[in-house]
């Protein structure tokens, strides 16, 4: 099983705020309690052993990222990951010629 956390922020889109929360509840994750913007998630079927199975993850919590901001037409998400033991990654979601993408970002 991999567990991931994910913290992320709404760049000009806090009155949307609640519908993207939604839409994460919808597609299995658990908002932590009594902190802004955090939001956990359990594989059950994938192994952090595999590499493949990280990336997996990535683009699933792409994916949820990308639908909602397209959804919700939202101008960008910058967030945050912790996907089991692996390296902490940043990206943005962002809206570039009519198209949203995932593109990495500097943590530090």
């Amino acid at each position: 099983m991999i567990k991931s956390m994910l913290s992320l922020d709404l760049i000009n889109g806090e009155k949307e705020r609640d519908d993207l929360y939604a839409l994460l509840k919808l597609s299995g994750w658990k908002k932590a309690k009594d902190v802004d913007t955090v939001w956990i998630i359990e594989h059950p079927n994938l192994t952090q052993q595999e590499n493949e199975s990280i990336q997996t993850v990535k683009n699933d919590i792409a994916s949820v990222l990308i639908r909602a901001a397209r959804k919700l037409e939202l101008f960008e998400i910058y967030y945050v990951a912790q996907i089991g033991n692996a390296d902490v990654i940043g990206r943005v979601v962002k809206k570039v010629k009519e198209k949203y993408t995932v593109y990495g970002r500097d943590l530090f």
